[in-house]
């Protein structure tokens, strides 16, 4: 997409997020465990992406093409997937010491296990696409299509093992399912520009952020998971209600902002930064060990989030710059202030 057909809140909600993600994973590998609860903030940043994709999923002035969005997750997803998670795969495994065989490594990128998001994005994003497609238009039947594999799975983890679930879930279907409802709901938003009028609201914007806060409180008090990988759900209605109203709440939010260059440049090269955000926390954390600066005190997470950011962003940049084809993006010389 080029840059005049981008929206600038859009861009501030991806970058936000991102951050949130890397922030999220300075605590796992610096700190050795997760500080703030995942489900208080890391659940709706990834939840938003899903929106923002379902936002953009077609121009609203076109007739949606299936063939020219497959090509499109193709090129844009599938593709860098396996770019990035071949490339990753030999250094995750020597420093994590895993002890995983070639053959276990090849199985888990060609299974879509190697960046669950990504393959999940990826898997979910075709599916709206077949809903699309024979959907023709109605909305109530996108709705209903949407809607009801969201169900399914709720009604498969509170039913079934979660073993077997987990060990079927190839190319991560199962959290495609979950991520549908948000799709459709970026979706209906760009083709009702009304809505998105009401989310901008500000007494919309704070009636969604108390209830956000009640549930976050109410999740954390009964200790409600919400994790989406591994799928530990303690309430999927809960996780449906949070969600959308977090996203309400982004919406409202960034609508307002300024252009916060370093925040919405992240967001536009999010992509890269969700494949590193493993490894730049865990170069990261290496680093500082070795200057005998481990981890004892909160007041080191911010500092270590920094290093981890400029790397990601280092990173990003190298990529966007010099080998754009790696993100499915031809020619594209991109610079640090745009």
């Amino acid at each position: 997409m080029g840059k005049s057909n981008r929206l600038l809140w859009a861009d501030i909600i991806k970058g936000i997020c991102m951050m949130a993600i890397l922030l999220f994973h300075t605590e796992v590998y610096y700190a050795g465990q997760e500080i703030i609860p995942y489900h208080c903030y890391v659940t709706n940043a990834l939840l938003a992406f899903f929106f923002i994709s379902g936002f953009f999923f077609s121009h609203s002035d076109k007739v949606f093409s299936p063939r020219r969005k497959f090509f499109y997750i193709l090129r844009a997803l599938i593709l860098p997937y396996f770019i990035f998670t071949i490339l990753l795969a030999v250094p995750k495994t020597i420093v994590h010491g895993d002890g995983m065989s070639p053959l276990e490594v090849a199985c888990n990128i060609l299974s879509g296990k190697a960046s669950w998001f990504v393959a999940s994005l990826a898997t979910a994003e075709l599916l709206f696409s077949v809903i699309l497609k024979y959907a023709k238009n109605d909305e109530r039947k996108i709705f209903v299509f949407s809607a009801l594999p969201y169900l399914l799975v709720a009604a498969g983890y509170h039913f079934l093992p979660t073993t077997i679930l987990q060990h079927c879930n190839i190319w991560c279907w199962q959290n495609a399912l979950l991520a549908l409802p948000f799709i459709f709901f970026g979706h209906y938003c760009r083709r009702h520009p009304t809505v998105m009028e009401k989310m901008y609201r500000l007494s919309t914007v704070l009636c969604s952020l108390l209830i956000v806060i009640l549930l976050k409180y109410i999740e954390c008090a009964h200790d409600i998971y919400l994790t989406l990988e591994p799928i530990t759900v303690g309430s999927f209605f809960i996780l449906l209600i949070d969600g959308i109203l977090s996203i309400v709440v982004l919406v409202g939010i960034c609508k307002r902002l300024p252009n916060i260059k370093f925040i919405s440049w992240t967001g536009r090269h999010s992509l890269v930064y969700y494949f590193f955000c493993g490894a730049a926390p865990t170069m990261v954390t290496m680093s500082l060990q070795r200057m005998g600066f481990s981890y004892t005190h909160y007041w080191q997470i911010p500092l270590a989030f920094v290093l981890v950011y400029l790397i990601a962003t280092l990173i990003a940049w190298l990529i966007y710059r010099f080998a754009p084809w790696m993100v499915g993006r031809k020619n594209e010389k991109l610079k640090m202030k745009n």
